[in-house]
């Protein structure tokens, strides 16, 4: 995807007009709303250029929900954006770039604030079901869709911000989590109410059910890896020398069999075999 530029007013030669540029970054596209000069003229004339609170809440909500997004698919590094008035930035995955365009507009000329709500909305994780209280195990392609390790890495930090033990476990196809809440966690949020609001204790209560889903047992170096294993055994090659093989050899080799024997397991197995397995393979003649 290459630069451009979408100019929102007439003359785009103007250097008051209002403009959003678009850039590619490896992992995203930033999307970003320039103001500057259109601020520079409106304040010249007396009036105030400062945005509007439902225009900074509506972009601050589809900002975090987009970020969240980014390190939810797997980018590693951090963003940064100006605040202000003279330019608002957004850093959307590619899919979201031209639904990113719109509500910049619409809210830039129209001030309709719906279609950055529609965005936030649409680019919000289930944050809070991931960190319901519980043992359960989240399916990749069902419940998350990036790679198990970096979902588990993106839960974590969540998890973390909210106060939260995750307990959690990567697998190949799925993480498993057990979200729970420390009590002193529980005592600091109980004390200063003011500074977390909404926030519900959902963990401290909460009751296993009977058929919740038990997770496998991974162990230490307690754990016995050879429980319940069938040993291997090695049998010795029982040739018979008298008769014709179906492996193509006939008659009795001078050699006491040995020259049998790594033809015929060249044969039944389809390649060579090194010399010092000879004696290790079973032979059904």
């Amino acid at each position: 995807m290459s630069e451009r530029t979408v100019h929102l007013d007439a003359d785009p030669r103007d250097w008051r007009s209002r403009k959003i540029r678009i850039r590619a970054h490896r992992w995203y596209a930033r999307v970003e709303l320039d103001r500057d000069g259109y601020v520079d003229a409106v304040s010249s004339r007396g009036r105030a250029a400062e945005l509007p609170a439902a225009y900074t809440d509506a972009v601050e909500r589809v900002r975090a929900a987009a970020i969240d997004r980014l390190w939810y698919d797997g980018y590693p590094g951090d963003f940064t954006w100006s605040s202000g008035s003279r330019w608002v930035t957004l850093s959307v995955p590619y899919t979201k770039v031209e639904a990113a365009v719109e509500a910049l507009r619409g809210a830039e000329l129209d001030h309709d604030y719906s279609g950055l709500a529609a965005l936030a909305g649409r680019l919000t994780l289930p944050v809070e079901d991931w960190l319901a209280p519980g043992e359960r195990e989240l399916l990749r392609g069902v419940d998350f869709h990036s790679p198990p390790a970096v979902f588990l890495r993106f839960l974590r930090g969540k998890a973390r911000r909210s106060g939260l033990r995750l307990n959690g476990r990567a697998t190949a196809g799925s993480v498993w989590v057990r979200p729970t809440l420390p009590a002193a966690e529980k005592q600091l949020r109980e004390m200063f109410p003011e500074q977390y609001p909404g926030w519900l204790d959902r963990w401290s209560g909460h009751v296993e059910s009977d058929d919740a889903p038990y997770r496998p047992w991974v162990g230490g170096r307690d754990q016995d890896l050879s429980q319940r294993a069938t040993p291997v055994r090695f049998h010795l090659p029982r040739l018979s020398l008298n008769h014709d093989c179906r492996c193509g050899v006939q008659g009795q080799d001078g050699d006491g069999g040995r020259e049998h024997a790594d033809h015929h397991a060249a044969w039944a197995l389809g390649v060579r075999v090194p010399k010092t397995s000879t004696g290790l393979v079973t032979w059904p003649w």
